[in-house]
């Protein structure tokens, strides 16, 4: 099964605060580690916040994008559409 990639970009001025937020209400909801994600990637350069996740199926993630819509919505933190394309590949060192 191919993953998949999530990328969003978001301009926001209070962007840091609404991230925040929003995984305070993932944690009290319990929707921190949802299935079938495998890694989240969060940075920003200046008031914009990106953000990269990688997923088993684009049905986990669309089933995930449902709950997470609205935390978005009562952080108030705006979102773009999701860019989703084929994973091709991570480079790590050997462990």
């Amino acid at each position: 099964m191919p993953l998949i990639i999530h990328l969003v970009s978001t301009p926001q001025a209070d962007v840091r605060d609404a991230y925040q937020d929003s995984w305070r209400e993932l944690d009290a909801q319990h929707l921190r580690h949802p299935d079938g994600r495998r890694l989240h990637v969060a940075w920003t350069v200046d008031d914009v916040l990106h953000v990269v996740d990688v997923w088993d199926s684009a049905e986990q993630q669309q089933a995930f994008m449902r709950k997470l819509m609205p935390i978005l919505d009562k952080v108030r933190m705006t979102s773009d559409a999701p860019e989703v394309g084929e994973y091709l590949q991570v480079v790590q060192p050997p462990v």
